[in-house]
C-alpha cells in the first residue's frame, strides 16, 4: 500500500511575527472573512454558491443577503466591533448568511451546538456575553425558557413566522431594505469565531478564533482536499462544528465553488443527493462511510462523479479504507490513521488501490 505525499506547488509561505512570536502564514490571503466574500462575489457573481433543499442560490444573491442582515444589525440593534452575536441553527442557508453577515462587520460569530439542552444554552449565551441570539424555530422550545435569565441578550430572532413571546421575526432582517453596512476595520488577528469545546474533562470552553486562524486553515484545507472552482462539494457534518464549518463552508467561499447542504444526514437521501447533483468532493465520519457501504441499494447509485472522499472525528478502520477504495474507485481517500493502519494523518492514497 503506497501513500502520497501533498503538493506543497503553488503554495507559497512565510513568516510572521505575533506577539513576539514567528509563526508561517501563506503570503497570499485574504486578511478577513469579508474579504474572502468580496472576492468571491466579485469574481462569479452569477454562479451558484448553495445548493440547499430547492433553492439554488448564486454568489451575487448570497452576498445581497448577507449585506442585509449585516445592516440590519448594525442600524435595527446598534451591533459593533467586537460584539458577540449566537446563531443556533441546523445546516441551513440561514446559518451561512448569518455567520458572514456578523463577521464582516467586525463582530464575533458564536455558532451553538444545537444538541444542547437549555442550561447548556444559557451557560454558553452568558459566557460570551452575547447580545444577540438568532435561531431556527424548531430550537425556540429550548430557548422560551430561558429569555429572561440572559439579562445580556438584547435582541432574539427567529424564523418562526409567528412571533413567540420575546423574540422577533428573522425576516426583519434578510428583508432589511438597505445593504449599505459600515465596513469597520478589521485586522486578521481580530477575533471572529467563538467555538466551544465538547467539554469532556468539565464545562465546555470557548476557543477564540481569528479571521486569520479560518482562513489559513480553509487555505490548508482546500489544497489537501484539492478543492477547486469547478469541484462541487457537499456538506453533511453540522456547520455549528468546525470541520464543516471552517474546513468546507469558508474552503468553498474562499475556492469560489458549489457547496450542497443537506439539513440533516440521512443514508438513502444523501446517497441519491450526492448522485442528482455530481458531488465531487465528500467529507463525512466513519459511521455515514459504514452506512453508505451497508446500504442494500448502494451499488444502484452514480457515483462516478465522487473525486475525494474524507473522513475525520474517528479513525478509519482497514477494513473501511480497503472497501471505499473499491466501491469509489475514482476517487483519492483522505483518512486518518489509528494503531492497526500507522500512517500518516491525513494519509491520502492513490486512485487505485494495490
Amino acid at each position: 500500500m503506497k501513500v502520497k505525499s501533498w503538493p506543497t506547488k503553488g503554495l507559497s509561505i512565510k513568516e510572521k511575527i505575533i506577539d513576539g512570536i514567528k509563526i508561517q502564514v501563506y503570503a497570499d490571503r485574504p486578511h478577513s472573512l469579508r474579504e474572502v466574500l468580496r472576492r468571491a462575489v466579485a469574481k462569479s457573481p452569477q454562479k451558484v454558491a448553495f445548493i440547499y433543499q430547492d433553492q439554488s442560490v448564486t454568489y451575487q444573491d448570497f452576498g445581497q443577503r448577507v449585506d442585509r442582515v449585516s445592516t440590519a444589525l448594525q442600524k435595527l440593534c446598534g451591533i459593533k466591533k467586537g460584539d458577540r452575536l449566537a446563531i443556533l441553527f441546523s445546516n441551513t442557508i440561514e446559518f451561512c448568511i448569518c455567520y458572514f453577515a456578523i463577521t464582516q462587520i467586525g463582530a464575533v460569530c458564536v455558532p451553538l451546538n444545537y444538541r444542547l439542552n437549555s442550561q447548556e444554552l444559557e451557560y454558553q449565551l452568558k459566557d460570551t456575553g452575547a447580545r444577540v441570539l438568532i435561531l431556527e424555530d424548531i430550537y425556540g422550545d429550548r430557548i422560551q425558557p430561558i429569555v429572561a435569565n440572559l439579562t445580556g441578550a438584547e435582541h432574539f430572532f427567529t424564523t418562526a413566522r409567528e412571533n413567540p413571546e420575546g423574540l422577533r421575526r428573522y425576516d426583519e432582517l434578510e428583508k432589511w431594505p438597505e445593504t449599505s453596512f459600515e465596513e469597520v476595520d478589521i485586522d486578521e488577528e481580530d477575533l471572529a469565531s467563538i467555538m466551544y469545546t465538547s467539554g469532556t474533562t468539565g464545562r465546555p470552553k470557548g476557543a477564540m478564533i481569528c479571521h486569520r486562524n479560518l482562513i489559513c486553515n480553509a487555505i490548508t484545507l482546500s489544497h489537501i482536499t484539492d478543492l477547486q472552482a469547478e469541484s462541487k462539494q457537499i456538506i453533511f457534518t453540522p456547520l455549528f462544528h468546525a470541520s464543516a464549518l471552517h474546513s468546507q463552508l469558508i474552503s468553498a467561499m474562499l475556492k469560489v465553488c458549489t457547496t450542497v447542504i443537506m439539513k440533516e444526514f440521512k443514508t438513502q437521501e444523501s446517497l441519491e443527493l450526492m448522485a442528482r447533483e455530481k458531488v465531487t468532493n465528500v467529507g463525512g465520519v466513519p459511521t455515514m462511510y459504514w452506512l453508505w457501504l451497508m446500504h442494500p441499494d448502494f451499488d444502484k447509485y452514480d457515483l462516478r462523479s465522487v473525486q475525494i472522499t474524507g473522513s475525520g472525528g474517528a479513525a478509519a478502520a482497514p477494513e473501511l479504507i480497503k472497501l471505499l477504495a473499491e466501491k469509489f474507485p475514482h476517487s483519492n481517500l483522505l483518512m486518518p490513521a489509528d494503531k492497526q493502519n500507522p500512517l500518516p494523518v491525513p494519509t491520502r492514497f492513490p486512485r487505485r488501490m494495490p
